[in-house]
């Protein structure tokens, strides 16, 4: 719930079980009670935390950093969504995966001989459903990786596929037996040629580069600047100790006021954006003066990715640096210490008192 409150649903489900298979089994409900209870009282507090953090932030407990719900989730996305996360499912997970999800809405005696087993059906494809439903309705993506949004569903799937292969194995004996094993290990070699060629295991070093870009940002700008960004403005904030400006959120005829703010008030601005996000931020400001800014930048980092920081206040004079990225451990990076902005007193500064 804290890392996507908007699973807080999931919550609700695990926490009305226990009440549920105590009126379905008409015993255990002062037990079931205490369970639900206990539970309920663990999971509000990661409610409650989001809750404060989005009034703090925001105004509102019902709002966030996302922006409008309605802009997030529209019944369009319903069908090219599904199509997308079941294809990456079966692509990245094989067809068994999809097996397993098939097991969980089939109430067939074989898979489930208890009626303790065919209860579970209703959490397990409530929490499956609820996921995939609110998510096919959620923005579109073009990456398998977009499948981590299912990432609550992936147990229950699991679930069903050791049911389903339990429920399989005795059917036809031992030759059935075998089949089933060395499907099984089909499936290991697949998914171990799909980690390798999709370059799983190589993701990290792409996403090192906001512990790099945020550094050095961080040792070429003074503690008192901002950077305006969109990509990079969470880690530069983590990494740099930098304060940031989402560029995205900003009104299209005023990017040379914000600046002209800030310099009045001793803040120097910078703008960090990655080489794909230059065209983006020239279409949304354009004819606006910083722009002339853009033409040399303060310096260009080189790795997964290549990123530029511009001075937004005056244009860079000479050839910019080039810095290739350090090419550091996968061990976890240490957070710069928090950051903050002195705003000078204009009118004392003017003499105005």
């Amino acid at each position: 719930v804290l890392i996507r409150p908007n699973l807080v649903f999931i919550a609700a489900v695990l926490a009305i079980w226990p009440l549920w298979q105590a009126v379905w089994s008409h015993e255990g409900g002062r037990r079931a009670l205490r369970q639900s209870g206990a539970f309920g009282v663990c999971a509000a507090a990661g409610v409650t935390a989001v809750a404060l953090i989005n009034r703090d932030l925001y105004g509102s407990a019902f709002v966030s950093g996302y922006g409008d719900l309605g802009s997030l989730f529209d019944r369009s996305h319903l069908w090219p969504n599904l199509v997308k996360y079941v294809w990456w499912l079966i692509e990245s997970q094989t067809v068994v995966a999809a097996g397993g999800a098939l097991a969980l809405v089939i109430p067939w005696r074989r898979l489930w001989p208890e009626a303790d087993h065919r209860r579970f059906l209703l959490i397990s494809g409530t929490v499956v459903t609820g996921v995939w439903l609110l998510y096919c309705l959620y923005l579109e993506f073009d990456a398998w990786w977009f499948l981590r949004f299912m990432l609550p569903a992936l147990p229950f799937i699991a679930i069903g596929l050791g049911t389903l292969a339990v429920a399989i194995r005795p059917m036809g004996g031992r030759t059935t037996a075998t089949l089933v094993t060395i499907g099984l290990l089909l499936v290991v070699v697949l998914q171990c040629r799909f980690t390798a060629d999709s370059g799983a295991l190589g993701f990290w070093r792409s996403e090192r580069r906001y512990v790099s870009v945020g550094r050095l940002v961080g040792a070429h700008t003074g503690a008192n600047s901002v950077i305006f960004s969109m990509q990079h403005s969470g880690s530069l904030r983590y990494y740099g100790g930098r304060m940031t400006l989402r560029f995205d959120n900003l009104d299209a005829d005023s990017l040379d006021q914000a600046i002209a703010w800030l310099t009045s008030r001793g803040v120097r601005s910078y703008l960090l954006v990655e080489e794909w996000e230059v065209p983006q931020f020239r279409e949304r400001f354009a004819g606006q003066a910083a722009l002339e800014r853009l033409e040399t930048p303060q310096f260009i980092y080189r790795g997964p990715v290549t990123a530029m920081l511009f001075d937004l206040e005056r244009a860079a004079s000479g050839e910019p640096g080039e810095l290739q990225d350090p090419g550091e451990s996968t061990r976890s990076a240490r957070p710069a210490p928090p950051t903050g902005l002195f705003l000078q007193d204009t009118a004392a500064r003017d003499g105005g008192g």
